[in-house]
């Protein structure tokens, strides 16, 4: 049987002492063969906000989306979908977590500084980050729902 050569995409971390940037590269392998918050399509999209948060701002274009939540106290939850020419920075510098998680089957990476937690990890040529003033595990739990939407 003959191999077929498939596009991946690598997600790659730059660790510098007070920021970690993050990339998205191509790479070839041989291969053997719930409701969105906002009305977007051909888009990942949060499925899972907390109740008590609601959108405030959105912005969708060719290569950034991004969907600002606020809370009546003002915490934020900011959701930032890149395409794989971006190389964003998270400042890690004093973090008080820094570590490697699992995002449906995509390694990321959870940073928590100042009270916000922040997650970073890619599904094809996409690179997500989510920055949320909210604790860990809800913070995972918005994360793990992020579905595509046709």
């Amino acid at each position: 049987m003959e191999a077929v050569r498939v596009k991946v995409l690598n997600f790659f971390m730059d660790i510098h002492q007070k920021y970690t940037s993050f990339q998205l590269t191509d790479s070839n392998i041989a291969s053997n063969n719930e409701k969105p918050i906002v009305n977007w399509s051909k888009a990942y999209v949060p499925t899972y906000i907390p109740n008590e948060y609601e959108v405030v701002k959105t912005s969708y274009s060719e290569h950034v989306k991004k969907i600002v939540l606020k809370n009546e106290q003002g915490a934020t939850i900011i959701f930032t979908v890149l395409n794989k020419a971006s190389k964003p920075g998270v400042d890690t510098e004093n973090a008080s977590i820094l570590k490697q998680i699992n995002i449906n089957g995509h390694k990321g990476t959870l940073v928590v500084k100042n009270f916000i937690v922040t997650i970073v990890w890619s599904v094809d040529d996409n690179l997500f980050i989510l920055q949320a003033e909210t604790s860990e595990d809800t913070a995972i739990k918005i994360a793990h729902g992020v579905k595509y939407k046709e």
